[in-house]
């Protein structure tokens, strides 16, 4: 076969993605990965590699020897609001494993620390800035990193802020053959000590959960085979 100047101008190339369906995950107790949280960016923490030059008197060119990656911070934007503070709060000042995917499910683990800082408010969006400081990685993809996954619980809908005593707050999850157990932490002012709410809130129908108390809560949906989710309710008086 003869070589001319289109014999590599004839690829075609269908693969191409976009960055929708990527996610950013964290390892959990069990050993799985689930989601960090809902973000604007997906973080991928490699740099540029080193590099050390030599030049040899008998050589016509200078070489170069390859050293080692280095590993960059990142920063990414979410939403400012009372459940992502509360989540990252949890987060921040910790040693995780994270695991950054994307839509074919190739994924890069990498170990490190996050932070998390409101931004300044305006006639915009709330915003916060999540800072990811990584002490380790691995530069090998996982082809297929399903198997390393587990699904995060989802909440089929919004879930108000602000109730009343009594009202009934609907914690039913997009995951409907998971079978969902509710547990709930009350949330002192001022000081964030949390004790166990049990005995305030009616879980008996988790798309129709009361609270009996007023205060501030923290309502965590949980289910085998799924990472929990947890959701913050501030319980007026009727």
């Amino acid at each position: 076969m003869a070589i001319d100047n289109n014999t590599f101008f004839q690829v075609k190339e269908a693969r191409a993605l976009s960055g929708y369906r990527s996610a950013w995950l964290i390892k959990g107790d069990n050993g799985k990965y689930s989601l960090v949280g809902a973000t604007e960016t997906v973080p991928y923490v490699f740099g540029d590699k080193d590099t050390f030059e030599y030049d040899l008197l008998q050589a016509p060119t200078k070489g170069k020897v390859e050293g080692k990656m280095s590993l960059e911070s990142q920063d990414i934007e979410v939403l400012h609001h009372r459940d992502n503070a509360y989540r990252y709060e949890k987060l921040k000042g910790k040693v995780h494993d994270f695991m950054v995917i994307n839509a074919e499910f190739v994924g890069y683990k990498f170990t490190g620390t996050l932070d998390y800082r409101p931004n300044n408010a305006e006639a915009d969006i709330n915003r916060a800035t999540v800072t990811i400081t990584p002490m380790s990685a691995s530069v090998t993809p996982i082809f297929n990193a399903r198997g390393d996954i587990e699904e995060t619980l989802c909440f089929a809908n919004s879930i108000p802020a602000t109730v009343k005593v009594g009202e009934k707050i609907d914690l039913s999850v997009v995951q409907s053959s998971a079978t969902v157990t509710v547990s709930a932490k009350s949330i002192a002012g001022g000081t964030n000590a949390e004790t166990d709410a049990t005995a305030s809130v009616s879980t008996t129908n988790i798309s129709a959960v009361t609270i009996s108390a007023e205060g501030l809560y923290a309502l965590t949906v949980s289910a085998s085979g799924y990472a929990p989710w947890t959701t913050t309710v501030y319980v007026e008086a009727a």
